[in-house]
């Protein structure tokens, strides 16, 4: 998509994150658990791991590394040194946990019962006063597969007054009917519920996208919720 639509890019391993992150402006981080990007080893108790790990079998140990505590910390100070962290999908709850974002994904670990899209499309409705909806027609749709779904809440500090200006709802689901087409379990959770979050860290910022805005290169409706980030 990005070498489709002329922007420029390099692909970042774990151990360039943890040489520092020096000379980038933005750090897209795919759609993956975070035990998966932490490593293995630091979270194997994490169910989404164990899930894949009974497909894929054993690893050796150099494909098993992840980035560990130590990559979250560069990928923190990058962000705090006016870096800009897209994290799509799974990977919000990375985000949330180690950036120590005051954003609840409300959806964490509930059963397949309570919550459950698995490939849906769905309405949204888009703040176009956001730089990352700018563009978008007010009403919208977006391809959803039980990702994550935000409320804003410093769960750092409950008795803290929150920083409101410094996080932002810039596109929600829609209050009813939320399902267009597909399966939607649970629409009492997630009807006027954030869908993409941006978050002030520092002189950075976080984008929390709730689902692939580039799903497979085919969700072309939402391309530009990912493009809009890649300017300043």
């Amino acid at each position: 998509i990005l070498e489709n639509n002329g922007f420029e890019y390099s692909t970042v391993f774990d151990k360039d994150i943890l040489n520092g992150l020096d000379g980038y402006d933005v750090l897209i981080m795919p759609s993956d658990s975070k035990g998966f990007i932490i490593g293995p080893k630091y979270h194997p108790d994490d169910p989404v791991l164990k899930m894949m790990m009974q497909w894929v079998g054993p690893q050796p140990e150099e494909y098993m590394s992840g980035i560990g505590p130590d990559g979250a910390k560069k990928i923190a100070e990058f962000v705090e040194k006016g870096g800009r962290l897209l994290a799509l999908n799974q990977a919000c709850d990375f985000a949330i946990e180690y950036l120590g974002l005051g954003v609840r994904n409300i959806v964490a670990g509930m059963p397949a019962s309570r919550f459950n899209t698995h490939g849906s499309t769905l309405r949204a409705v888009a703040d176009k006063a956001q730089q990352v909806c700018y563009g978008m027609p007010d009403k919208t749709y977006v391809f959803h597969w039980n990702g994550p779904v935000f409320e804003i809440a410093d769960d750092n500090d409950p008795g803290a007054v929150l920083n409101a200006d410094k996080y932002h709802i810039a596109m929600s689901y829609a209050d009813k009917n939320v399902l267009r087409s597909g399966l939607l379990t649970g629409e009492d959770i997630i009807a006027g519920k954030g869908a993409v979050v941006t978050c002030e860290k520092g002189s950075g910022d976080v984008v929390l996208y709730g689902f692939n805005p580039q799903n497979r290169a085919q969700t072309t409706g939402t391309f530009k919720l990912l493009f809009n980030m890649l300017y300043r």
